[in-house]
This record gives structure tokens, C-alpha cells and sequence, in this order.
């Protein structure tokens, strides 16, 4: 890729390479490869990198001469929410990886772009959907890391979503600032998505690790984990199939991160199968259904038990709490969840809530959680750099969630598909 940079009055007397690297975000290593593999070029005429420049300098820059410009795949348009020289924007699908793996090669979300090397800015977990950030070179990508990036996503959760705080405690110091700024004038909160009045954002700070003998599973644990901060919003509340439509921000990027703070307020995803009812009643230390050895000879329940209660020592929230968050869900008596469940490990799937549940789930068979919008500021990609060029960039909905949130929370649809119907591009001084 060629870059094109106009220098500044701050760059006037600096050498080309002390500039680049003093204002431009220029690595050594890239700077090793403009040398040996490419070439640098001011006012047209190639020149080595230690020579003086002024402001009003052009400068052409390309860091390997024999890598062609990148070619999109004739699949790529329908995925493209926007693209230009220094990255690409997609819309990923659930069920797809965002890269290749050992079993998956050509299926991924960047081989399905492009053949040729894509730079990942952000993931997102295959079962979820939207924004994904592609850099289409090395400078671009060590870019893009550098900014902030903010992540807003739209989630569909089980039960009516309090607003309140959770696990204030836990607040990083390092964002805290972050946190206020964006709870008083964030996109978060300006966004007109809800016909209410109540424009109150929260947020949940609980620490999350590793779940022990796992891979994938992650757990809320106070003294192994590493600091998480997601800020939500709740636009609606639909009460026939007991669900809120949130509209999330995360301030830091944990793995399953908005999974496990919802479950760890008592309101798994819809859709959910690793963060699900299971995981809330293990929580609570109840038995969730009846668990048998290879040769099916029945595991007592005390054992059961015990077994459960050793997965989360280290919770930050006491047992009644969860027992108290499950039976919202099911709409018992916590005192009688208590009871039935002790004396009948299969009580919980046995209830007209959790019924209606696996109905909905079934209507959507995989986490409902899709990356919305992305809002930042690249600091170098125009060629005049007295500006910034700011994103906001939005991903329309997936169809199967597209539907649920049509057909239960309609005016919310309307306002959402106003907003994806466009996205902005612009410099500002």
C-alpha cells in the first residue's frame, strides 16, 4: 500500500524518518522495510529517509514495492460496510469465524474478504454478529490498536433489566474516566433508540478468568480476575416473552465478556447454550437436572452439589442473590425454588418459564448478541494532517434477530433501521 502524507508545521527541520516515527505512528520495523523492500518519496522524487523536511512536504511511502494492491473476492460486497485504503469494515454473520483455524481455512470471515492477509482490529465469538474491523496493511493495523475504538452492541437478555450498577468496587482506576465521560454525553446515551424518557446508563464492573480445566469457559471470580467493565442501557422491555432489548458499550475486551456480566445479573442471552440457566442455578447452588456417570449409575445429590459449589469459590456475589435472580426468571417463590429444586434435581426444566424459554431459544439457536456500531478517530489517515478522521459506522441487524425485534419491540426496529441506514465519514479540525 501507498501512503501519502503531507507534512506539518510541528514536522518543519525534522528528518523524514524522526518525523514518521515521532508523528505518524511509524514503527521501526516499518521503517526497516521502507528502506530495504520499498521506497520513500518527497515532492516525487525519491530520496533517502534522513533528509530534512518542511511543512507542505509530500510524501510518497511504501514499505514493499512487490506486494500489489489488495483484491476483494467477488462474495466480499455483500459483507463491506465500508471500506477505503486503510481498513474495511464487515458485517460478520453468526456462525462464522472471524479467522482461520486449524479445521477451518477458507470459511473465515477474512479468506472470504480477501485471499490475500487481512489484519484483524477486533474478534467477535462465531455465534456473534456484526462490525468487525479489517486493517489492509501492518502500519494500519499498528494504527487502529492504538486508538480507541468504542464497541457498542445490541443484546436481547431474559428478564426486566434494573438499572443499577453492579460491582462498583471493581472499577478499574485506568478507566474511570472513560467511564464517566461516557456515561454523561456517550453515544450510549445520546442515541435517540428508546421512546422513553429514562436515559439512565449503568454499568457492571465484575472481574472474569479462566474456568479451571477449560479452554473456552471463562468464570466471574474476584482475586484471579482481570478487570472488565461493560456499560448497557435498556431500551425496552417486552413483557410477554419477558425479555429487554440493551444496547451495551465495553470499556474493556474480555473474552465472553457481555455474556458473563448479564448472566452474573441474573439475565442470561437469549439463545445462550455456555452462559445459560445451567450456569445460573450452579450459581445458586441448585441442582439443574439429574446428572448420571458413562455407566449410568446416578450421582448423589449432596455429591452434585459439592461439585457445583467448587466451580465458583471465588463469586463475588452471595448464593441468595442467584437463587433470587433464577426465580425472577421463573417467576417462583425464591423459598419454594429452594425447596423443589433440593428435592427434585429436574424442577427447574419442569417449570411453564423455562418451557417457554427453550421455545424462544429455539427461535433464535444462537447467542443474541450483535456489534452494532463502532465510533473512533484515526489520527493518520488523511494526507492533511491538521484534521481527524472520525467513523461512526453501524452494522444492520441480522435477520433472525431482526425479526424477534420487529415483531416484539417494533418502534425500537424503526429507530434502529434509521441509524443503519447510513454511516458517517468526516474529517474534523
Amino acid at each position: 500500500m501507498v501512503l501519502t502524507i503531507k507534512f506539518q508545521a510541528k514536522d518543519d527541520g525534522l528528518r523524514a524518518v524522526d518525523a514518521l516515527r515521532k508523528h505518524y505512528a511509524f514503527s521501526n520495523r516499518r521503517i526497516k522495510k521502507i528502506k530495504f523492500q520499498g521506497y520513500f518519496k518527497l515532492n516525487g522524487e525519491n530520496c533517502y529517509l534522513i533528509v530534512p523536511v518542511k511543512a507542505g512536504d509530500i510524501a510518497e511511502i511504501c514499505d514493499d514495492a512487490q506486494v500489489n494492491e489488495l483484491e476483494l473476492s467477488a462474495d466480499a460486497a455483500s459483507y463491506i460496510v465500508y471500506k477505503d485504503d486503510w481498513f474495511i469494515a464487515a458485517n460478520k454473520p453468526a456462525n462464522m469465524l472471524t479467522q482461520p483455524n486449524y479445521w477451518h481455512t477458507d470459511s473465515a470471515l477474512t479468506k472470504i474478504i480477501s485471499k490475500q492477509d487481512l489484519h484483524l482490529v477486533n474478534r467477535l465469538d462465531k455465534d456473534s454478529s456484526g462490525l468487525v474491523i479489517l486493517a489492509t496493511s501492518s502500519h494500519a493495523h499498528s494504527v487502529l490498536t492504538q486508538i480507541s475504538l468504542a464497541k457498542y452492541y445490541l443484546t436481547l437478555v431474559y428478564g426486566d433489566v434494573e438499572a443499577s450498577n453492579f460491582g462498583e468496587e471493581f472499577v478499574p482506576e485506568f478507566k474511570q474516566k472513560e467511564l464517566q465521560i461516557e456515561m454523561e454525553k456517550g453515544l450510549l446515551k445520546e442515541l435517540s433508540l428508546s421512546d422513553s424518557a429514562n436515559l439512565t446508563c449503568n454499568y457492571c464492573a465484575y472481574p472474569i478468568c479462566r474456568r479451571e480445566a477449560s479452554i473456552l469457559e471463562r468464570r466471574i471470580c474476584l482475586e484471579k480476575g482481570k478487570s472488565c467493565l461493560t456499560l448497557f442501557r435498556k431500551l425496552a422491555y417486552d413483557q410477554t416473552t419477558n425479555v429487554s432489548l440493551v444496547l451495551c458499550r465495553l470499556l474493556t475486551g474480555r473474552t465472553h465478556q457481555i455474556r458473563l456480566h448479564f448472566l452474573s445479573m441474573g439475565h442470561p442471552l437469549l439463545g445462550e447454550s455456555l452462559y445459560d440457566l445451567a450456569n445460573l442455578a450452579e450459581m445458586a447452588r441448585l441442582p439443574y437436572e439429574e446428572r448420571t456417570l458413562s455407566f449410568k449409575k446416578e450421582i448423589p445429590l449432596a455429591e452434585k452439589l459439592e461439585l457445583d459449589s467448587l466451580r465458583f469459590t471465588d463469586n463475588p456475589l452471595s448464593t441468595d442473590i442467584y437463587i433470587k435472580y433464577l426465580a425472577n426468571l421463573l417467576n417462583i417463590e425464591p423459598s419454594k425454588l429452594q425447596a423443589q429444586a433440593k428435592s427434585n434435581a429436574n424442577f427447574i426444566k419442569s417449570t411453564k418459564a423455562y418451557q417457554a424459554m427453550q421455545i424462544l431459544n429455539a427461535s433464535l439457536p444462537r447467542q443474541a448478541l450483535h456489534a452494532w456500531a463502532l465510533n473512533f478517530a484515526n489520527p493518520v489517515h488523511f494526507p492533511n494532517n491538521s484534521v481527524l478522521d472520525y467513523y461512526v459506522l453501524f452494522a444492520p441487524l441480522q435477520a433472525d434477530m431482526a425479526n424477534f425485534i420487529t415483531e416484539h419491540f417494533p418502534k425500537q426496529k424503526e429507530i434502529l433501521g434509521k441509524y443503519e441506514a447510513f454511516n458517517l465519514h468526516y474529517p474534523k479540525a
